[in-house]
């Protein structure tokens, strides 16, 4: 079969003949910003698209360009974009309280609390965030304390935030990041402290005979195992293997 062949040359000429309006905002968002963005994660070659309005599953830049939205902010707007359902308790909320947030222990989290614990840890007990970053450092931090130990295993590709200690082995480069069986921990920013890269352990997203090898190696130093059900948000972890880890990670008493 004849290998698929990309002209990225043409490809980008394209997108350039029309996303001008994006390139002249990106422009003017350098003289604003480092990088352009307010998040790396934002930036892709040769400038990233700027977005003008939304309205249900679709999203129009400044070109005017129409899009399906398959990010929704990453699932905080998974009902979508303007949906009537948020606007009018929102609305309700700000007529009723006169704020959408107090900066203080509220009833309404209580609330909230109770239903998501109800759903995902029935009996348990939850506590909200500010941000993903500080959720997944938080989480890492009570593994740690509670378990003793100080290695952490998290999977090649996956992403839990610009933290030290679980910024590696996102993006590495092919040449460095060893067998795709058996990855090494590479650090993806250049300052990060590469002393922290010995209490790292990498692990292959959907692979199970060479997670099982890797864990089974390692689990007496691991303090955790932190992944993304859905590899940057569009490769999901296969059923038998999310449920094969569950399993072993439960047996060896590993959070």
């Amino acid at each position: 079969m004849q290998a698929l062949r990309i002209d990225e040359r043409r490809i980008t000429e394209r997108f350039e003949s029309r996303t001008s309006g994006s390139a002249n905002m990106f422009r003017r968002a350098e003289d604003v910003t480092p990088g352009g963005v307010m998040a790396g994660i934002k930036f892709f070659d040769p400038y990233p698209i700027f977005m003008r309005r939304a309205r249900g599953s679709r999203i129009w830049d400044v070109d005017g360009n129409e899009y399906v939205d398959y990010l929704m902010s990453y699932g905080a707007l998974i009902l979508g974009h303007g949906a009537r359902a948020v606007r009018d308790s929102l609305e309700a909320v700000m007529d009723s309280l006169g704020t959408t947030v107090f900066g203080t222990p509220t009833e309404g989290e209580i609330a909230y609390g109770t239903i998501l614990r109800d759903i995902y840890h029935p009996g348990g007990s939850l506590r909200f965030t500010n941000s993903g970053l500080e959720a997944t450092t938080l989480a890492v931090r009570l593994a740690r304390a509670h378990t003793g130990k100080r290695r952490i295993a998290k999977f090649e590709g996956h992403y839990h935030g610009a933290v030290d200690r679980l910024l590696f082995s996102y993006s590495p480069e092919v040449a460095k990041a060893g067998k795709s069986e058996s990855p090494v921990p590479i650090a993806d920013s250049a300052d990060v402290d590469k002393s922290l890269l010995s209490d790292s352990v990498v692990l292959p997203f959907n692979d199970w005979e060479s997670t099982e090898r890797i864990l089974n190696r390692d689990a007496k130093d691991l303090a955790c195992v932190i992944m993304e059900p859905f590899e940057e948000g569009g490769i999901p972890g296969e059923r038998k293997f999310m449920d094969s880890l569950r399993k072993l990670t439960r047996d060896m008493k590993i959070p």
